[in-house]
């Protein structure tokens, strides 16, 4: 599970990020991305709409997303943004190694990764 700093929950904040958001869009996911200040921590939030599905597939894609995130926690930058992750209905059938790949390459799209040299020496150090 994601710190609940990492959390985007409000209403107010997932309102801002999509009027003021940038999107990176690929076949099964949106990544609406809103830059904030440098010494925040980044947020996530996850959208699912009922057009994918009854609340078991929603509640699942959550779960995969949010594990996928933290999954990734090592290569993504961790401040300066809040981002919104929604689910398209294509990604319906998709699996957990799916869903990663997918949500990596809209990090990558949105240049929220660290590149890999600094990702591998934060990583030997912690």
């Amino acid at each position: 599970m994601l710190p609940r700093e990492q959390r985007l929950t409000a209403r107010r904040d997932f309102k801002a990020v999509y009027t003021g958001g940038k999107s990176f869009v690929n076949r099964s996911l949106v990544l609406r991305v809103l830059r904030k200040n440098e010494g925040q921590a980044a947020r996530f939030g996850f959208s699912t709409s009922s057009k994918l599905g009854n609340a078991v597939l929603r509640n699942r894609m959550t779960r995969l997303l949010r594990e996928s995130v933290r999954s990734l926690a090592g290569k993504i930058k961790e401040t300066g943004y809040d981002a919104v992750i929604i689910v398209r209905p294509a990604a319906r059938a998709a699996t957990f190694v799916q869903i990663r790949e997918a949500v990596e390459d809209l990090l990558r799209k949105a240049q929220l990764l660290e590149d890999g040299a600094r990702a591998k020496k934060d990583r030997a150090r912690g």
